[in-house]
């Protein structure tokens, strides 16, 4: 699933959906001076990750300037935790940030814990955002057709434009993003695109902006939205779009989904953290109530049974491709022979972020033969065991007081798909904080 393994031929990433997460590599999860992965390798930058991040978009963007090119540039910000350059947060400290600064329209904030102090970073992030994106549009071509978008609602209690909730949810707090195309001389400026649409329609856009027919056996959820960007007079067709929240490794029929109509949404959010739920049905005349503020289920159930029909029937059609089987993670290949496994990835009902977390990875030996396992978690007082379990192989080896490594050989592993575990076991039982794959090639 590595960019460079998906058509990429420069890439510069983060192993995360941000900083300071259980993916990164150790000394890296800092938003200054971070480490990146620039074709697969790590390496310390110097500055500002969304600096950096640009940086490398327009060193790539001079080296293609005679050619077409096809950059996707992904800034981790704003994202917590909210580290930020002081002359960005700098303006908006001891600024009132809360509700009172903001005009009173739709739902109420979602969440009680106010912090004006990471509300004014989340806000720096933005600007030092906005500041790159400009750096970046100077770079760009004139006649280059440009997508910006969010991924989702803030993340933080903020001012969210009066949309209900936030991130995490399925009201429009949640999943509306602000979507802005730009190509000069292809697409006037200043056309408001009022038909619902949904990141499934950015490929077939970019494929028919670049005049590439989609093949006929490739099955495309989304459409072209580059007729409704240039006509302001042409009527959209009735869709319906589907949203559904999950954490672990299935999704699950019901849980924290929303369908949204021409005219309707149904809503029904319960189900975000915790193994049970209550299902709470939910329907809004989205068209006209873009706040959520009205529910009309008990007025309109003939509308609130239709979109729970196409909902499943969507919901089938997702699950029917591959029934939710996870990507494998390929151990042993020739394009990355040694292969760092972190508590981010790796799968199971106490998979988790935390030191006391447990979990698998779902694997793929991509060559038999022995493999090196490089064990590395924190030092404790008393004598422990360090165990790898390949299916049905164990391996264990003893660590001693105070030591952070260990390292165990897999010996006459096959080449096939496999469930790896790894865990420490003392007083208590814990998983590791990275686990390092090497295939022994001698």
């Amino acid at each position: 699933m590595r960019p460079q393994d998906q058509g990429f031929s420069e890439v510069l990433m983060l192993k995360g959906g941000g900083l300071s997460q259980p993916s990164d590599p150790p000394g890296g999860s800092s938003y200054t001076d971070p480490t990146l992965f620039h074709n697969g390798d790590p390496k310390k930058f110097k500055g500002y990750v969304t600096d950096v991040i640009t940086d490398g978009a327009i060193d790539f963007i001079d080296k293609k300037s005679s050619e077409p090119f096809f950059a996707y540039v992904a800034y981790n910000c704003p994202h917590g935790p909210y580290q930020v350059q002081a002359a960005d947060w700098k303006p908006y400290q001891g600024v009132d940030l809360g509700p009172d600064a903001f005009p009173k329209i739709g739902s109420p904030w979602a969440g009680k814990k106010l912090n004006q102090d990471e509300i004014g970073k989340a806000y720096g992030m933005i600007a030092n955002i906005d500041m790159n994106f400009g750096r970046l549009m100077a770079k760009v071509p004139e006649n280059t057709l440009v997508i910006f978008l969010t991924d989702n609602g803030p993340g933080g209690v903020r001012w969210n434009g009066g949309l209900r909730n936030r991130k995490g949810t399925v009201y429009e707090g949640g999943i509306r993003v602000p979507c802005f195309i730009r190509w000069k001389g292809e697409l006037d400026g200043g056309v408001p695109v009022d038909m619902p649409a949904a990141h499934i329609d950015l490929t077939p856009s970019v494929l028919e902006a670049c005049g590439v027919a989609i093949p006929k056996m490739l099955a495309i959820d989304g459409q072209s939205l580059l007729l409704y960007c240039k006509n302001l007079n042409i009527d959209h067709p009735a869709r319906h779009l589907f949203f559904q929240w999950h954490r672990g490794d299935v999704p699950e029929l019901g849980r924290a989904f929303a369908v949204h109509g021409p005219k309707y949404k149904l809503v029904q959010a319960a189900g975000v953290g915790g193994d049970t739920f209550t299902a709470k049905p939910e329907l809004f005349d989205i068209a006209n109530d873009p706040f959520e503020e009205k529910d009309l289920s008990s007025e309109k159930p003939e509308v609130l049974k239709d979109l729970r029909g196409r909902y499943e029937k969507w919901f089938g059609d997702v699950k029917s491709t591959r029934n939710f089987e996870g990507p494998r993670i390929h151990l042993g290949h020739d394009r990355e022979k040694i292969t760092t496994l972190t508590r981010q990835d790796w799968r199971g009902p106490k998979a988790g972020w935390t030191p006391e977390s447990e979990g698998h990875w779902d694997v793929r030996f991509t060559k038999a033969g022995t493999y090196r396992l490089t064990l590395d978690f924190p030092a404790a007082k008393e004598k422990r065991t360090a165990t790898v379990r390949i299916g049905d192989k164990i391996v264990s080896a003893t660590v001693e007081p105070g030591i952070t490594r260990s390292v165990l050989e897999a010996p006459s592993v096959p080449s096939k798909d496999a469930k790896l575990e790894v865990w420490i076991e003392g007083e208590k039982r814990t998983g590791v904080t990275y686990v390092t794959v090497e295939h022994n090639r001698d």
